[in-house]
């Protein structure tokens, strides 16, 4: 699709403005079904560990809530989540976690908007791989560490995807960092590079495999390598 500046056909600047408005109402009708009042009691165990985080400045390794395993050791790879949502919520209130909850879920779709369309060039197709996608996942739109997980994912997806042939795939590093702290799913990420990773291999490896995998999906080697140095840092 041209860029709407390049477009000289009137009827072409009309199809390029209503596939604009098409995927503004998509993410419109996303943000609807985020922009949800906060329902999962969860929120209180992590608003009331960001306070702890907050005051004392150290994350806790030991339970320091339980009354009946008190000191139970405590591998919280939540903290970073538990600290920024206390943070919101001490300066926005309730509001501002929803702002936050809407945030995130805006951006993950965003990047899955920039996959599809990336590979497709289609808005059409897109708008509707994102309407179908958000009302799969509304039950997990609250304000949850696994919000973040749907984010870092998506990026996965999208250096993966389109940037795998690029330096810029080490960008996924700190992306890796901040999911470690943030949720406990983090380790989706390295998978999917070892699936890669693996797919890559198969395709060296064996000659029956559809001639699309030879053509359309090989990596150069310099490629390859750069994967299989990612793995090893994540």
């Amino acid at each position: 699709m041209l860029k709407f500046t390049a477009v000289k056909n009137p009827l072409a600047k009309l199809e390029f403005l209503l596939e604009i408005a098409l995927i503004a109402a998509v993410f419109c009708l996303i943000f609807t079904l985020a922009h949800r009042a906060i329902f999962d009691l969860d929120i209180w165990l992590h608003l009331k560990t960001g306070q702890f985080i907050s005051q004392n400045k150290m994350v806790p390794s030991a339970d320091i809530f339980s009354f009946t395993m008190p000191g139970k050791p405590w591998v919280n790879h939540s903290w970073l989540f538990q600290l920024i949502v206390y943070l919101t919520n001490s300066a926005r209130g309730t509001e501002g976690l929803i702002s936050l909850e809407c945030l995130i879920i805006l951006a993950s779709f965003l990047v899955l908007f920039l996959i599809g369309y990336g590979i497709t060039k289609s808005y059409l197709e897109v708008a509707i791989f994102l309407m179908l996608a958000s009302y799969a996942s509304i039950t997990r739109f609250n304000i949850r560490p696994d919000i973040f997980s749907l984010l870092f994912f998506a990026l996965y997806l999208y250096f993966l995807r389109l940037h795998i042939d690029k330096k810029r795939i080490f960008f996924l590093i700190p992306i890796q960092v901040l999911w470690v702290n943030l949720h406990g799913y983090f380790f989706l990420g390295p998978l999917l590079v070892l699936f890669f990773i693996l797919a890559e291999f198969l395709r060296r490896k064996l000659e029956f495999l559809p001639k699309a995998w030879h053509e359309g999906f090989a990596l150069s080697d310099q490629a390859y390598r750069r994967l299989i140095q990612l793995f090893v840092y994540i």
